[in-house]
């Protein structure tokens, strides 16, 4: 019974923010929609990162390489990389 309302709860509430931007009246400012993905990312990132091992070592690198070079491509060819070195070389 408790699956059951966890479902049903679920459900109306993905039905509901899918069908609500397809109403007439309804507008959301574009400027709240932006901060979407940032903010999913980082939530799935961040208990990964604040443990200190070879995943936040390879996160500052990410950090470092994205922010001098502003190269999405780049900075995730590096963090791949970075990784698997680290992983490889069982540091921690």
């Amino acid at each position: 019974m408790d699956a059951l309302i966890v479902i049903l709860g679920m459900f109306a509430v993905t039905y509901f923010s899918r069908a609500l931007p397809m109403l007439k009246d309804f507008k959301l400012e574009n400027r709240y929609i932006k901060y979407i993905p940032p903010s999913i990312f980082a939530a799935l990132v961040f208990p990964d990162v604040m443990r200190f091992d070879e995943k936040t070592i390879a996160a500052l690198i990410v950090l470092l390489i994205s922010i001098k070079n502003r190269n999405l491509l780049l900075a995730m060819l590096v963090g791949v990389i970075s990784l698997y070195l680290l992983q490889k070389a069982e540091i921690f």
